[in-house]
């Protein structure tokens, strides 16, 4: 009884976790970027908030700078997802070698432009 149920168990272990891998990986590569989405969302409230961190400061240049930080954290987080939206195949990290350099240099190429081009404006 005990070895018909252990097998049992072991058989619908398996096929759960054959099912969930596959979602919990794709979550986890979903949220690769969040430290950068979670920066500018923090920093967003720290201007949207009265709060007393800013109550001996210049509010103006706290809430400049948060906002800086708030939008270049937001862009290069798009710069990145722009990145992975044109090049589905070629992700640096299934890569080798020089492959694996160039690909590196044309995300960061890509992130960098997405920030400076938001940079520019307002």
């Amino acid at each position: 009884m005990d070895t018909s149920f252990s097998h049992w168990f072991r058989i619908r272990w398996s096929a759960f976790a054959a099912a969930v891998l596959p979602l919990v990986a794709s979550l986890r590569d979903k949220l690769r970027g969040a430290p950068l989405l979670l920066v500018g969302l923090i920093t967003l409230w720290l201007i949207a908030t009265p709060n007393p961190i800013v109550d001996n400061t210049n509010t103006v240049k706290v809430g400049l700078l948060a906002w800086l930080v708030c939008k270049e954290s937001v862009l290069a987080y798009l710069g990145y997802w722009i990145d992975r939206l044109l090049h589905p195949r070629s992700r640096p990290h299934e890569l080798k070698d020089i492959e694996r350099m160039a690909a590196e240099k044309r995300r960061a190429f890509i992130i960098c432009a997405a920030m400076l081009a938001g940079g520019l404006f307002q």
